[in-house]
């Protein structure tokens, strides 16, 4: 219980910065709600988990659902999809983000997916130089549709429980968050924001035209020893500034400005850059945080194998910062 109370204290004076830098102009109680199907037929549902599965594209796909205890099947609430990384499994990923905490305490549905193949994995473009087909592009999904199941998932999820349409938030660590990435490249209609960690973003085949304005928050280590902050051109993945700045570009940003995060006092460890575009389309947003001494891992999580993956930040929350970032943020009605 200490640790979700420690949690929600750093979460708070996330949320206190956040307003400061003027984040907090649309708070969300002051966004439009679209309600689901469901919501017109009240159904309660027991809180707590479910792993549930579904037929995409033929194949039978799996995820694990958090249902918090203020869902009354009337009240339509937002939805936060956290992707796992390459190799990694939705149970890693809920004890690395621990979204389900954040589900219970401000009401909202987490959602776990599980990828395919083996290892697991999603389809969020092609590494390696591949061609369709060829060797590494197929070694990470790419025969896989992953862009419709999550079309499916969340057709699924509208039709089960009440949930708002219009508040639909895609995260997700190292491979997953190269999925929320394409994901907010193609479904930009659907999604309404999107949150990555140590994100892996090999170039898509047909570019990146999202239909909307998407604000996008991202947090990158630079001395992530898997998905380089400065990036690869071997494994097509893009230096994480670029990547950042093109997102910035794609919203239609005009205003760009750095600054260093605020630490609890006590830390003696280096503060972030946050690098803040503004003044973007549509009132998007995109932020990026470039932790000096970080690994690929997700910060505020319990320490994992930091030896072999870098320094696990936990004097601040990536999750409490993309939740205050998200509500914010819906799509028009």
């Amino acid at each position: 219980m200490k640790r979700v109370n420690d949690r929600r204290r750093w979460g708070v004076v996330i949320l206190g910065l956040l307003w400061a830098w003027g984040g907090l102009a649309n708070p969300a109680s002051a966004l439009a709600q679209t309600a689901s199907a469901a919501c017109s037929s009240g159904a309660p549902e027991a809180p707590g988990w479910r792993d549930l599965s579904l037929v995409s594209g033929g194949e039978e796909r799996h995820f694990r659902l958090y249902v918090p205890t203020g869902y009354d099947g009337t009240t339509p609430l937002p939805v936060v999809l956290s992707m796992h990384g390459f190799s990694s499994n939705p149970q890693q990923q809920r004890d690395f983000s621990r979204w389900d905490v954040y589900a219970e305490q401000e009401t909202f549905l987490a959602v776990f997916p599980r990828g395919t193949g083996f290892p697991l994995r999603w389809n969020a473009g092609a590494f390696f130089h591949a061609r369709s087909g060829a060797a590494g592009s197929a070694f990470m999904g790419a025969q896989v549709d992953d862009v419709a199941f999550f079309g499916d998932l969340l057709d699924d999820l509208a039709a089960a429980l009440c949930i708002d349409t219009a508040r639909i938030y895609a995260t997700g660590l190292s491979n997953g968050g190269g999925m929320s990435h394409r994901l907010a490249c193609e479904m930009a209609d659907r999604i309404t924001a999107i949150g990555t960690v140590a994100g892996a973003y090999p170039a898509l085949d047909g570019g990146c035209t999202p239909a909307r304005p998407v604000p996008v928050i991202s947090f990158h280590g630079v001395v992530d020893p898997i998905v380089p902050y400065e990036g690869s051109e071997a494994m097509r993945l893009p230096n994480i500034e670029t990547w950042a700045r093109e997102w910035s570009e794609r919203d239609g940003c005009a205003d760009a400005a750095i600054t260093q995060m605020a630490l609890p006092s006590g830390s003696a460890a280096s503060a972030p850059t946050i690098t803040q575009y503004g003044s973007c389309a549509g009132g998007a947003e995109v932020a990026l945080y470039t932790i000096p001494d970080g690994g690929h891992t997700w910060p505020g999580a319990a320490p994992s194998f930091d030896l072999l993956i870098g320094r696990t930040r936990q004097d601040f929350d990536a999750t409490a910062i993309m939740w205050a970032f998200f509500q914010r943020f819906a799509l028009d009605s």
